[in-house]
């Protein structure tokens, strides 16, 4: 679904690709993909905004987005050597 929310901004049908997200996220609040297709949406309407309200809460999702990010990718680094059969 990752995927297809980055074909709908590719589109520029970024508010499309967010509902896709939502979707993702409600199930796996960590998901990169998901993550990173959220931020590109919001990227895309952030640019092509000329409300400064709507410019201030998109600056907001983004922040948001790339913390949880931040966080998905920690946990995905250190769940990698249980993955693998590794200890810490």
């Amino acid at each position: 679904m990752a995927r297809l929310a980055l074909d709908k901004i590719g589109d520029g049908k970024a508010v499309e690709a967010l509902h896709l997200t939502d979707v993702v996220l409600a199930v796996d609040v960590k998901n990169v993909a998901a993550l990173n297709a959220r931020i590109k949406a919001m990227e895309f309407l952030r640019q092509h905004t000329q409300n400064r309200i709507e410019s201030g809460w998109l600056d907001y999702g983004i922040r948001q987005a790339k913390e949880k990010l931040g966080t998905a990718r920690e946990i995905q680094i250190e769940r990698a050597p249980e993955e693998s059969g590794q200890a810490n």
